[in-house]
């Protein structure tokens, strides 16, 4: 890993799906405080698993760690009055290489915590995984 990054929410914040589409990273995540509801979508084209959703909860209180392979996409919704999530990755975050997908696409139909989550307002302009051609980023297709 090369880098650490930290992110601090809310209650009722919800983050993601987010993606780095081109030099996709592997992350560890680590939740330092808080619980989560904590959604990946598998978005590798060539990947037996292409689309397929896995939630699960992490509360730091289990100090659990969860690994994510590159073209995974992820999301998470704070269920306690704040979050401190920590992950390492294994490439450098550049905001050119993200793409990001509205947590409520009806294709994916992730059965999230909540109704009307708090949004950031670039969260709130993510696309539908069918406006993403995901084949056309090369990177991804080496996954």
């Amino acid at each position: 890993f090369i880098q650490d990054d930290h992110s601090f929410s809310k209650k009722n914040v919800l983050r993601g799906i987010h993606l780095q589409i081109k030099k996709p990273q592997n992350q560890l995540l680590y939740l330092v405080e808080g619980k989560i509801f904590l959604c990946f979508v598998d978005l590798r084209p060539k990947s037996k698993t292409f689309k397929k959703v896995y939630t699960t909860t992490l509360d730091s209180e289990k100090h659990h760690q969860i690994f994510q392979s590159a073209g995974v996409g992820s999301g998470y919704y704070v269920l306690s009055i704040r979050s401190h999530l920590l992950y390492k990755v294994s490439e450098l975050y550049h905001k050119a290489n993200e793409s990001a997908i509205i947590w409520n696409d009806k294709d994916l139909n992730i059965k999230w915590p909540c109704k009307r989550p708090l949004l950031s307002i670039n969260d709130q302009n993510n696309l539908n995984l069918s406006d993403i051609n995901l084949t056309n980023y090369k990177d991804l297709m080496k996954l």
